[in-house]
């Protein structure tokens, strides 16, 4: 199986860092322990999470799943806030 994982925090600080390093390192370590494949890393870093218009890495990830690079998405930091359309189109497209 191919795997993205998606990380992101929303702040710069170093302690929000140690957070989206450990994020990639958990999923990185699971994918490897089923024997998956880990197609890409996406993180968005210092950003907040009201809507995803800034979110770089997070629009490549959208379309990559779009482009089917991909058959399944960890995420490790999705806060609730982010508005309702954004989650329902990422629903969509994984």
């Amino acid at each position: 199986m191919r795997c993205a994982i998606y990380a992101r925090v929303s702040t710069g600080l170093d302690s929000q860092k140690d957070s989206l390093e450990s994020q990639v390192s958990f999923f990185e370590n699971y994918i490897k322990e089923k024997g998956w494949e880990l197609a890409d890393v996406y993180a968005d870093e210092g950003i907040t999470g009201t809507s995803t218009s800034q979110h770089h890495e997070l629009k490549r990830l959208m379309s990559d799943a779009e482009r089917g690079m991909f058959d399944v998405v960890f995420y490790g930091f999705f806060k609730s806030n982010v508005r309702t359309k954004d989650r329902q189109y990422m629903r969509g497209l994984l």
